[in-house]
Formats: C-alpha cells, structure tokens, sequence
C-alpha cells in the first residue's frame, strides 16, 4: 500500500497465510492504520505464534494488496 494509513471506513480483509500453507480470512473496518488491522485479525483468528506467518491485506475500497509479516517484537513489517 502506499501509505499505513486507512480510512476508518475503508472495508479491509486480511488473509493471514500460515507457514503450513493453511489460509484464514479476516474483513473489518474501523481501522486507522495497517498494524491495527492485521493486530485485530491476529487476535481473531487466535493467532498466537504468527512470526512466520505472512499477512496479506488488501484495502477492499482501493483494491491494493500488500504483504507483512510480524516480528518477534510485535511490530508489522512490510515484506518487499
């Protein structure tokens, strides 16, 4: 994504891709950056060790995809 900002009333889903290939689906609004949503989506789908799991989110109203990842500190990095 461009920038880490949302709007608050941007529709976001998060596909949180695990590091056995399993897939689950998050979508939400309200958010008002990137780690909030992939934070909201982690604790939803209780995802308790995600430092290997990748995080696709995709701003619905934009269309744009981007790829993180969460490190061992608990802070969303963009994968490049």
């Amino acid at each position: 994504m461009e920038t880490n900002r949302l709007r608050t009333e941007d529709k976001v889903e998060v596909m949180l891709v695990h590091s056995d290939g399993r897939k689950e689906r998050y979508e939400g609004t309200g958010f008002r950056d990137i780690e909030q949503a992939i934070h909201a989506a982690a604790e939803a789908l209780d995802a308790d060790d995600c430092d290997t799991d990748v995080f696709k989110v995709t701003d619905l109203a934009t269309g744009v995809t981007s790829s993180y990842r969460i490190n061992v500190h608990g802070h969303v990095k963009l994968i490049v």
